[in-house]
């Protein structure tokens, strides 16, 4: 009887079948606790969201949030992974420029100010922004939390619009912890990620939204009557046609022309009589006036080379205005106001001397560098990010640009605006620092 060879039953001939094996699920495919924390934590810190509900504020959920946040990053799995990507000349820059802080605390004209503000606000911002740029595990993360920026620009914005009604050719006055200036601020650095929003394919229910959000913050800033958020939101027009190169030109284009549309429409008489102020400074306030912002520069400037090392302490630019301004006692008995720098640069300048100035400058320098590279696409791949992780650095960079145009008539060197575009720059960069250094994947033959 002839041997046919070993009999194959049907159990043993489905082990010998090999699927492919399914791809491994991106980090970010769902959000986790906490990204979800530090989306809660932009709402409140950023957005004031917690202000809506008056109930809420004895709490105090920033610093609840921020707290759950450490703990949370504390026990995450990529936290040596991420903290070797943020090894960055910019995060060199901030923890000098806080160490440098910290030397100008026993020299200030107001110590005991100085030293609240260092180890308070100032520590928390910078902290939480090294918690948000560690704790991002992919772009989708970072979009989330660009998202949850943007929200909170809309929220802010639409309770404004609701709760505050002034007269045709008036400014906002006495919202929620932001003057009108720093609103502005705030909003035009939210319209880059709307526009991103708009843009992208994401179905039109979402484009809908965008723009009815976008409307929304274009009719604030036209309400707070910032000429220099005016001057912010034209620059980030021209850097979104100029360099969003994901976009094709003529949608760019056609999407700055119906934002100018929308500005138009949303503007009054009165707005455009504050403009024009811009084409005639020699009879402006801000020129004029001594308390006007050039002679504040001017003020902040003597202040920095009469303290040129520790400068006059952070946040003591008021007690140098009030104790070495020289004019506490105008003519015809009226006070003088105890200003703040209304200059980024000049407040840091004045407040941590030339030292700190150099530092916060390379600081600015390294995120807009770092943002640039990253919305190129590179084709050595060391900056190479998977989509969209390159649109949203062109987003970051478009903003960063808007804050500083704005942040120029502003005391903004320690904002929480500011640390966040930087958190999310530097998380991008360290996502990008990991794709480099992980292994490639293995050839399809040897995952068969």
């Amino acid at each position: 009887m002839r041997s046919h060879g070993p009999l194959v039953t049907p159990e043993a001939g489905l082990r010998t079948l090999r699927l492919p094996p399914r791809p491994p699920a991106a980090p970010d495919a769902r959000t986790n606790a906490l990204v979800t924390v530090l989306c809660l934590y932009v709402l409140v810190d950023i957005g004031r969201v917690h202000l809506l509900l008056r109930v809420l504020e004895p709490l105090h959920p920033a610093v609840l949030i921020a707290g759950a946040a450490i703990v949370l990053c504390a026990f995450s799995r990529n936290l040596g992974p991420a903290l070797r990507g943020l090894q960055h000349p910019a995060v060199y820059c901030v923890l000098g420029l806080m160490g440098w802080a910290a030397l100008s605390v026993p020299g200030s004209l107001y110590p005991g100010g100085s030293f609240r503000f260092l180890a308070g606000e100032y520590a928390k911002t910078i902290l939480m922004a090294l918690v948000m740029a560690v704790g991002v595990r992919g772009v989708r993360d970072v979009e989330r939390l660009l998202m949850a920026f943007f929200l909170a620009a809309a929220i802010y914005a639409v309770v404004v619009l609701s709760r505050f009604d002034i007269a045709p050719g008036e400014r906002l006055a006495e919202l929620y912890t932001y003057d009108a200036n720093d609103l502005a601020l705030f909003l035009v650095c939210a319209v880059p990620f709307g526009l991103f929003l708009f843009l992208r394919n994401a179905g039109w229910l979402r484009r809908g939204l965008a723009v009815g959000a976008l409307v929304t913050l274009a009719a604030v800033i036209v309400r707070t009557g910032s000429r220099g958020g005016f001057l912010a939101l034209v620059a980030v027009m021209l850097v979104t046609v100029a360099t969003w190169t994901f976009v094709k030109v003529r949608w760019r284009a056609l999407s700055a022309a119906a934002g100018l549309v929308i500005f138009l429409a949303s503007a009054n008489a009165g707005y455009w009589g504050l403009m024009s102020n811009l084409l005639n400074l020699s009879n402006d306030y801000n020129v004029t006036s001594v308390g006007g912002r050039i002679q504040v520069w001017k003020r902040g400037l003597g202040y920095m080379s009469g303290h040129p090392i520790l400068g006059v302490g952070i946040n003591a630019f008021p007690a140098a205005e009030g104790r070495l301004a020289g004019v506490a006692n105008l003519p015809g008995g009226r006070g003088f106001k105890w200003s703040v720098a209304h200059n980024s640069l000049v407040q840091v300048g004045a407040e941590l001397g030339v030292p700190g100035l150099v530092m916060f400058c390379a600081f600015l320098w390294q995120l807009f560098r770092t943002a640039w590279r990253l919305s190129q696409r590179d084709r050595s791949g060391q900056f190479a990010l998977p989509p969209p992780g390159a649109a949203l650095a062109a987003v970051l960079l478009t903003s960063l640009v808007g804050f500083f145009v704005a942040a120029f008539f502003l005391s903004q060197a320690y904002g929480s605006v500011l640390y966040f575009l930087a958190a999310m720059v530097l998380g991008l960069r360290q996502l990008a620092v990991r794709a480099r250094q992980a292994p490639p994947p293995a050839p399809r033959w040897a995952r068969q």
